[in-house]
């Protein structure tokens, strides 16, 4: 017997009743790779203590492995998050490199060579001149070239066709940014027991961040109603940015010449902001793939607000017929989208 997913239409809002089988199959591969994520830590800190290396320059080909192996983690565990209907591979690769090879070069000519922050920005952690660099700056400069990678080219795509999709594209852009700004940073020489930790917290932290914008991407190109697909992707963009800038303050304890005697501080601190930030992204990335087509074969969407809602058995041009006016009759009186596709209180997915 086919599985079958049960649709109860509000609206507004979706809720889809699926069985659990896909979480079960997705987290032992997860796990297994954040255990692989501490055995990365744990062996450069084994290197560090038996070769005695120090904090300088290890070569090219040693840095790639360093900043490569915890972006290829985290990459694969955001990938796995989309189990329903998971995106060709190159096209998360091309936006991956995109982050690394286009966001992160314009990025850091903004900051470092057209705003020259170092010269500003003083030495005092949390001054005013600190977090003005770190909001305005940093965390805006960041976040739009990531936003501005995904949304003219991927988005603009048909592989781009369910809410999910936004995260884990946004996602893939945050990691190869931070695979370029990891290089940077191993290349001045690092310790490699601080270094490893830092860098994957790094690659994490600018996945999560950009997979808010990518959420909110994800929310607003199913979203009929133009002002409010606008005003969901400046509230994303804005809380990434805001985002953002506490982590930069808050790495600034891990790279400042002036904590380098106690850099763990820092790090606790930037570890527990990055897992906050990672429990949300997961929760929302959840809340995404429970309401994707994959799950629900047959959904309606609209803003209370807005004008048809979006059916997902056509194409973006397939809409249903649910206004305003619609959606306050009781559900029991309300009629099917023009679209031909059944709007009642349960669909099956086998019909």
């Amino acid at each position: 017997m086919p599985h079958q997913a049960r649709f109860l239409y509000y609206p507004g809002r979706r809720t889809t009743l699926t069985d659990t089988t896909g979480s079960k199959r997705v987290f032992w591969p997860q796990l297994a790779l954040l255990c692989g994520l501490l055995a990365y830590v744990g062996v450069a800190r084994v290197i560090q203590h038996v070769w005695s290396v120090g904090p300088r320059p290890i070569g090219t080909l040693p840095t790639l492995a360093l900043v490569l192996v915890p972006a290829v983690i985290w990459l694969v565990y955001f990938y796995l998050l989309d189990r329903h209907e998971p995106e060709p591979t190159h096209y998360v690769l091309s936006v991956f490199l995109l982050g690394a090879l286009v966001a992160a070069p314009i990025a850091s000519f903004v900051i470092h060579d057209l705003f020259t922050i170092e010269r500003w920005i003083g030495l005092t952690p949390f001054s005013t001149q600190r977090i003005a660099a770190s909001l305005l700056v940093v965390g805006t400069t960041q976040e739009l070239t990531k936003y501005l990678v995904v949304r003219y080219t991927v988005y603009l795509s048909d592989e781009f066709d369910e809410p999910a999709d936004g995260i884990v594209y946004a996602t893939a852009a945050g990691i190869g940014f931070a695979t370029a700004l990891n290089f940077k940073y191993v290349s001045a020489g690092v310790l490699l027991s601080v270094g490893s930790i830092n860098i994957a917290i790094t690659t994490l932290a600018h996945a999560c961040f950009t997979g808010v914008v990518g959420y909110a991407l994800g929310q607003a190109k199913f979203v009929a109603h133009v002002r409010w697909r606008q005003l969901m992707l400046i509230v994303g963009l804005l809380a990434a940015i805001l985002l953002n800038g506490v982590f930069f303050m808050l790495q600034d304890l891990v790279v400042n010449p002036g904590m380098v005697l106690r850099p763990w501080r820092g790090l606790l601190l930037c570890g527990v902001f990055t897992v906050v930030v990672f429990g949300v992204i997961s929760l929302l990335m959840r809340r995404s793939c429970a309401g994707s087509r994959a799950a629900a074969p047959t959904w309606v969407w609209s803003a209370p607000w807005s004008g048809p809602g979006r059916c997902c058995r056509g194409s973006p041009g397939a809409r249903g017929t649910t206004s305003r006016a619609a959606a306050l009759r009781p559900r029991t009186a309300r009629r099917a989208p023009a679209c031909g596709c059944s709007s009642g209180r349960s669909t099956s997915a086998a019909d």
